[in-house]
């Protein structure tokens, strides 16, 4: 299980046009994929989905924030696909 009594695991609800979206921080840093990109979860049970996969129960509820447009290429974007696992979202077109 995670604990760390020095790191602040927060989840950031996003509003605007992506509204439903989350995003992680760390410290205050936001959770960026291996090729640079912000990475957003389409819905809270996929965040959670992420934190569980990590054995991260120790977080807290962030500040929303409305400086992430939709879900789209420049991010990495994931989702909870039909069988209940992480997925990258489908591209809007």
């Amino acid at each position: 299980r995670w604990h760390n009594d020095r790191a602040k695991i927060a989840l950031h609800p996003l509003i605007g046009a992506a509204e439903g979206c989350f995003v992680l921080s760390m410290d205050g840093r936001r959770l960026f994929s291996g090729n640079r990109r912000l990475t957003v979860f389409s819905g809270r049970e996929a965040a959670q989905h992420f934190l569980d996969m990590l054995h991260i129960d120790d977080f807290e509820p962030g500040e929303a924030t409305d400086d992430v447009p939709e879900c789209e290429d420049r991010h990495h974007c994931l989702h909870l696909d039909r069988s209940g696992q992480l997925a990258v979202c489908p591209v809007k077109r």
